[in-house]
This record gives C-alpha cells, structure tokens and sequence, in this order.
C-alpha cells in the first residue's frame, strides 16, 4: 500500500479524515491532486495508463504548498454539516484568511514564521434556484449566512463535472477521491490560458510577466499530467463525463483554449511542453485532448 513521506502529507492526513468524517462530498483537485494520485500509481505493478510513469522525463511527483478541495453544493447549503467543516478546520490548525472580508474559502496553517500551508475549498456553479445557496462571483455561501461559523465555497465555474466518476485511491490507509481526468482538464486548460494572457499584458510589470508564464507553462503541464495518469475505467466514464458538459460554457471555452494553445498557428503549449515530454508521449496526450475538446 502506498505510503507518503513528504512534510505536507502528516498535516493533510487527519485533516483530511476528519473532514469525509462529516461529508464524503470532498474531492482532491490541484497539484496536491495529482501529487497524490502520481504517488499511488509508482506503488501499483505497471498500472494500465496514458502514459506509463516510467516514460516520464521526470517521474518524480511534483510537491506544492496548496490543498486545492472541490466541495460539494448539498455540504454546503446543510446548515450542520458546513459547520463541522469549519471545525475540522479549525481543529487541524487551519484558520481563516485574514486577507479579504468574508473569504472562508480560504485557511492558512503556520508552520513558522515563513513557511504556511493554505487550504481553499472550491465550488460549481449552483443551479438556478437552488436552495440554502447564495453565490456571487466570488463564492458560493449558505443562505442565509452562517457568520464565522461556516465556510464558503470559492465560486469555480471550471469545477464543472466535478462531482462526476472522482477517481478512488488508498494511501497510508487513508481512503481519497481526486477529480476525474475531464474537469481537471477543464480546469487546468482555464488557468493555462488565463496566466498565459497576463504574462502578454504589456501594462503588468516585467516580474509579473514572467510570474504569469512561468504558472501558465505549470498549468498547461498539469493537464496533460491529468491526462497521463488516466486509467482504463476513467477514460470509460470520460464518456458520461462529456455528455452531461458539453453544452456548458466551461467546456466550450476549454475546447476553444485547446485549440489555441495546441493547433492554432500562434499554440505554445507543445512547444514549452518539449523538456516535459518525449515527444510521442505528448502527441499521445495533444490527440487525447483533442478528442475532447477538438471538434
């Protein structure tokens, strides 16, 4: 069984028990993400996937200070339950960001005066209507509000799907779902072309720039990473998956950015991607994207 060494994993562990104690509508996305998944797979006998680990340039999973959390809508409109994630918060050391009003999608854990760990709780776009819910551009909110004892959702249109097949693994004894192959896609591709945007923006400053780059190239990397690690059973339910988000605008901007970035004759992502990839492993991933979101 898979085991995890890294300084992050002995915080997460029991925070992460704790909070599928209250709710099993908790989903692991971002690096941690696939942080965890590419640590499960080394430990598995030639696992069937995209591209087999042993192909990749650097093998070695990539480690980040962040839990990026998809929350599900019902944890969130349930009085009881959203108040015991606040705790399970609060009781595992994380408390909530000082640095904008009402911002309780995000909580920080000190672990000296330099070094933090943030925790941010993501969340789809409700329904319209939809109950106990108030959302803005910012955050998805109980309604009415639960003051300091509750928790936001950070508004994440792109978490479109995210609910949909999550991907089942153990670690240290410790049950998780991270996000299907499809959302995260989704996901990643936005952020990709977002950072890319800013590092073009002539009126932001040359640090920024080169800031804004440097995450879009990390981004674009991470989707393809997604891609790589799909099994057999997950490339199955991509099926489903589009079915149910084809017509979303998420998924019709993410096709739009896919082409852009891959096939159209200003793309850069196959050419930032070349010290990341052997060649047909990249192209394997560049046709698998494309069979989502190319036509």
């Amino acid at each position: 069984m898979a085991k995890i060494e890294d300084e992050l994993w002995i915080h997460f562990k029991p925070l992460w028990r704790d909070l599928t104690t209250v709710s099993g509508e908790i989903i692991v996305a971002g690096g941690y993400g696939l942080f965890l998944k590419q640590q499960w797979l080394l430990d598995q006998d030639q696992p069937v996937i995209v591209v087999p680990l042993e192909r990749w340039p650097d093998p070695t999973p990539r480690v980040t200070k962040d839990f990026d959390l998809v929350v599900g809508l019902d944890l969130i409109a349930d009085e009881t339950t959203n108040s015991l994630i606040s705790k399970a918060l609060k009781d595992n050391g994380f408390e909530v960001s000082t640095m904008a009003q009402g911002k309780r999608w995000q909580f920080f854990k000190r672990l000296s005066e330099d070094r933090q760990i943030i925790v941010e709780l993501h969340a789809p776009t409700p329904p319209t209507g939809a109950e106990n819910l108030r959302t803005d551009r910012i955050r998805v909110k109980h309604a009415p509000s639960l003051g300091e004892e509750g928790v936001h959702g950070r508004h994440n249109p792109e978490a479109v799907g995210s609910q949909m097949h999550p991907f089942k693994l153990s670690i240290d004894d410790l049950d998780l779902e991270v996000l299907n192959p499809v959302t995260w896609s989704v996901m990643k591709l936005t952020a990709a072309a977002d950072r890319w945007l800013e590092s073009l923006n002539l009126e932001k400053s040359s640090e920024i720039r080169a800031l804004s780059r440097i995450q879009a190239v990390k981004h674009a990397h991470d989707a393809c990473r997604a891609v790589a690690m799909m099994t057999i059973d997950e490339r199955d339910n991509t099926v489903s998956i589009i079915a149910a988000i084809k017509d979303t605008d998420q998924f019709l901007r993410a096709s739009e950015i896919y082409r852009e970035i891959f096939t159209s004759p200003d793309a850069w992502a196959q050419e930032v991607l070349t010290e990341k990839w052997l060649a047909e492993d990249l192209a394997t991933i560049v046709t698998v994207l494309g069979s989502w979101f190319g036509n």
